[in-house]
């Protein structure tokens, strides 16, 4: 009780709160929970860092960590893929806003895939553009996190299975949610599960590329590490830790805001990983 927020301001974001730490855990301690909570008391005390601060103002603006509406690169992506938004239905798709943001090609993809594997493409509605909240956890603003998580709670009512393309979105619908009293009536499915399920047994997406495991889907997910491979077929792994002991590539937790060198680092390391496997192209979730 005598140590100042301040001192604790910056090492308690120098986090991505990939769990690590509780997997090797001998009780199974909850430390990005703990750490979450600790954020929250930095963060009521005005001590939180200047970039933690800028990202909760663009969550106020737009709902989502980028501060500007995502429904565009959704309608894009779609249109490429010859999808259109439709009505809900019982089983629906959730790209997450980091896909939107930085990757929407994926959202094509996944369709792309769907058809390719004969799996049932899900229905993309306007909630598929939304945030599912998991900045403000990790900024610590964890009672407008659960707000936030309700509301998406409400709109998702009646869904069946949720298929969820970030893996630290699926997480948190899956974890967080029910932590902070949202939790959801669907079945939460990442996409490798969804397309592995339906992967025939004797068909094979690619050839040897390598995968690098991510810490959200691997370690949230019973699936998480065999479902990716069942679908890839033959993968080459990436030294230095695959599974549930890969390393984190720094994406999440806000660490490329608050921790900028850091996180850079934790994804040079992955490419390096991925150049001393020798193959030619890697793949992630």
């Amino acid at each position: 009780g005598t140590a100042r927020s301040e001192s604790a301001a910056e090492v308690a974001y120098h986090c991505t709160g990939c769990g690590a730490c509780t997997e090797a855990c001998l009780h199974d301690n909850n430390v990005p929970l703990l750490l979450s909570l600790l954020r929250s008391r930095i963060l009521d005390r005005g001590a939180a860092p200047t970039s933690v601060r800028e990202v909760l103002g663009q969550f106020a603006v737009a709902a989502n960590p980028s501060g500007a509406p995502l429904g565009d690169k959704l309608q894009d992506a779609l249109q490429t893929a010859g999808v259109s938004l439709s009505k809900k239905g019982p089983v629906q798709y959730f790209p997450g806003c980091a896909t939107l943001m930085e990757s929407p090609e994926s959202v094509s993809a996944f369709y792309r895939a769907c058809s390719r594997v004969g799996a049932a493409q899900p229905a993309t509605t306007t909630v598929s553009e939304r945030c599912c909240g998991l900045p403000l956890l990790w900024a610590g603003s964890v009672q407008a996190f659960a707000e936030h998580a309700k509301r998406r709670a409400a709109r998702l009512r009646g869904v069946e299975r949720l298929v969820v393309h970030d893996p630290a979105c699926a997480a948190a619908v899956k974890h967080h949610y029910p932590r902070v009293g949202a939790p959801l009536e669907a079945e939460i499915e990442t996409v490798a599960s969804h397309l592995s399920r339906a992967r025939a047994s004797d068909s094979q997406l690619a050839a040897g590329p390598a995968y690098a495991d991510n810490c959200s889907l691997a370690r949230s997910f019973n699936d998480g590490v065999s479902a990716p491979r069942n679908l890839l077929g033959v993968v080459q792994e990436l030294p230095g830790g695959c599974g549930v002991e890969a390393d984190c590539c720094g994406a999440q937790g806000l660490l490329p805001q608050t921790a900028p060198d850091t996180a850079r680092a934790m994804a040079q390391a992955r490419i390096d990983a991925f150049r001393a496997s020798g193959a030619e192209e890697m793949v992630v979730a």
